[in-house]
């Protein structure tokens, strides 16, 4: 596939206005080591992994990827691109960033891109593997199931039902490149009947239907990944995490464990902690 280059990255309709805080709430061939694997689905997989859950009848909106009874959603909010991104966006690097929260981890973009180590000013398709090892995250390919929006849905369905994220290439439509095969990366967060949500790197949420004629379009999707978890210690789980403030040097984490489960080195399930912004920081809970 064609690689993806950097202009796309950047919204060509005005996003919503975003601010970094969250509410609290062309391709690398795959290794052998990331060869995809069946996923469970429904009210049992739901139920093993409960940040995967159906929408209850007043689920709040969030932007224009309102929720609605029956829709299926991970919590992990849209962010932004950071100001200091370049005029070609940091759209891979926001995707990640997304991502990592929901498996424990908080990293600035700017660390992301470096750990890409790309040679250009944001992460195109093969730097996001390069970005994602580092970080130590455990992911799969969607490969060996075709190409297009059905068998996309599927396996972004199968993930979602198991509480994993897919981070996902995606053509702008109408594309201003089509000869590449992906304009821009997102981070698949849910479904529904309206089809898969997904958090644009634009601050905002979005439906992504089959058969879009202008913006996000999947139906060509070939390019995903299925963040699965990061390494920890034995006996460690990764916290879920949200950023829910955030200062000139400062940053507020709320760290949430999965039922039964505290946090490392307290007796709470959840908390808020101030972390330096520039720094990663790392949350695990464990069993109390």
């Amino acid at each position: 596939m064609t690689l993806a280059a950097s202009p796309a990255c950047r919204p060509r309709p005005t996003p919503l206005g975003a601010s970094a805080v969250e509410a609290p709430a062309p391709s690398t061939a795959p290794s052998a080591r990331d060869a995809p694997t069946a996923g469970s689905a429904g009210d049992a997989a739901r139920a093993a992994h409960p940040s995967a859950r159906p929408a209850a009848a007043s689920a709040a909106p969030d932007a224009a990827g309102e929720l609605e009874p029956g829709d299926v959603a991970l919590p992990i909010a849209a962010r932004a691109q950071a100001p200091e991104a370049p005029p070609s966006g940091w759209c891979g690097e926001t995707a990640i960033q997304e991502a990592l929260l929901h498996v424990g981890v908080w990293a600035p973009q700017r660390a992301i891109h470096r750990a890409g180590k790309p040679a250009h000013p944001d992460l195109y398709s093969p730097d996001m593997p390069v970005a994602l090892d580092a970080f130590g995250v455990q992911y799969t390919w969607f490969a060996g199931r075709g190409r297009g929006y059905v068998a996309f849905s599927e396996f972004a369905r199968e993930a979602i039902d198991a509480g994993d994220p897919v981070l996902a290439g995606v053509k702008l439509l109408p594309t201003q490149h089509p000869e590449w095969g992906l304009d821009h990366f997102v981070l698949v967060v849910g479904y529904g009947r309206r089809g898969l949500l997904v958090n644009t790197t634009w601050g905002r949420r979005e439906w992504i239907a089959k058969g879009v004629a202008r913006g996000i379009s999947l139906d060509t999707a070939a390019w995903a990944a299925r963040i699965r978890g990061v390494t920890v210690a034995r006996g460690a789980t990764p916290a879920r995490l949200a950023a829910v403030a955030q200062r000139d040097s400062s940053l507020v984490l709320r760290a949430t464990c999965d039922p039964g489960l505290v946090v490392e080195g307290t007796r709470s399930p959840a908390l808020d902690l101030t972390v330096a912004e520039g720094t990663i920081t790392r949350v695990h809970c464990v069993r109390p």
